[in-house]
């Protein structure tokens, strides 16, 4: 059987321009998607989304935000209805010779459970990719692929088949994320005594980064004893890195 293929997306009320810009970008080359899936995380429905949605004619849910991205992402996911799903957020976008690659690819999904793409986060002043991240793209709809933490989400792939291909969404961020929300669910998760090894890592992150120093050097510290084996190497430098900047 030929694989289909969903775009699941979250979005909220304030980023409608960003949204129409990113479902412009991704819909340029026909048969690519099978159908898009978006869900409005608005406390209450939001117009605006409707009639942009109903523009690009997609799926349209509403879910209220609680607390948790990877709840609604989830949610995303299982209102999906192809073999293979792909997410973005409403500000990311995806150039044209990235779908002619994207399209070329599609009939092989079968071939692997999870494909992992470049996602060009930042851009310098001549539009340059500046950070590229490698991000699990497109994943089989399956029970055991999955969204965990609820900030700075991340999909569970561990008994999966995958493959790194070159094609690269781009991140266009237009606003800054709120660092308040961030600190406020991880903090209550933190005092829950329910925080993962790696919430641990992004709540102490955050809590730097913000100007809380002396608090997030605390938490790194502790993160730092319950870290090895249960962490990317990576976010423990890092660790080490930001309480080196403190001392």
């Amino acid at each position: 059987m030929n694989p289909t293929l969903s775009l699941c997306m979250i979005t909220y009320k304030a980023d409608v321009s960003d949204l129409q810009r990113c479902l412009e970008s991704v819909t340029k080359i026909p048969g690519l998607l099978d159908e898009i899936v978006l869900i409005d995380t608005s406390q209450e429905p939001s117009s605006e989304i409707k009639a942009v949605s109903d523009k690009f004619n997609c799926k349209l849910y509403h879910r209220a935000f609680q607390d948790d991205f990877s709840e609604v992402r989830n949610y995303s996911f299982d209102m999906a209805s192809s073999t293979y799903l792909m997410w973005t957020d409403s500000d990311d976008c995806i150039t044209e010779d990235n779908l002619k690659k994207l399209l070329g690819l599609k009939q092989k999904l079968n071939e692997y459970d999870v494909w992992i793409m470049h996602y060009n986060y930042a851009h310098d002043q001549n539009g340059n990719p500046a950070l590229v991240l490698p991000r699990e793209r497109i994943v089989k709809k399956c029970p055991e692929i999955r969204w965990t933490e609820p900030v700075h989400e991340c999909l569970t792939i561990q008994e999966s088949t995958m493959i790194r291909v070159d094609i690269a969404i781009d991140h266009k961020r237009t606003h800054t994320g709120s660092p308040e929300r961030n600190i406020r669910i991880l903090k209550k998760q933190y005092e829950n005594k329910s925080l993962s090894c790696r919430g641990m890592f992004y709540y102490a992150k955050e809590l730097f980064d913000s100007g809380s120093m002396e608090e997030a050097v605390r938490i790194f510290e502790e993160y730092q004893k319950e870290a090895p084996g249960k962490d990317f190497v990576d976010n423990i430098a890092i660790s080490y890195h930001k309480c080196a900047q403190y001392y």
